[in-house]
């Protein structure tokens, strides 16, 4: 997967574990992103996660009509069998102007 795919992850388990999603009107609690990164045996440089306290969930005009745009493209594609489409997951990283689309499985016991 990408390396936002890593920023999405650690923005769903802070809601996870508080409730709600980084970037609201409440106090970001910076403990729970470290145990995480830890239990995932990677590693995120300080300004990362700074910048997704900031932007949390933030919902940017711009941003949303790249993805309109890109899921419609992908509509198309099925409905006319032309051109193969996203594997099953598409992410897009706003601040690069980047998209992938990559495939995620469950993971194996």
């Amino acid at each position: 997967p990408p390396p936002v795919y890593l920023q999405y992850r650690c923005i769903l388990e802070y809601q996870a574990k508080k409730g709600y999603f980084p970037g609201g009107d409440e106090e970001f609690d910076d403990s729970i992103l470290p145990a995480y990164l830890e239990a995932q045996q990677v590693a995120l440089p300080e300004d990362t996660l700074a910048a997704l306290a900031k932007a949390g969930m933030a919902q940017v005009a711009p941003v949303c009509a790249v993805l309109g745009g890109i899921l419609g493209n992908e509509i198309i594609k099925v409905i006319s069998g032309k051109g193969e489409p996203a594997n099953n997951s598409l992410l897009f990283d706003g601040r690069a102007c980047k998209a992938w689309s990559f495939l995620i499985q469950p993971k194996k016991a």
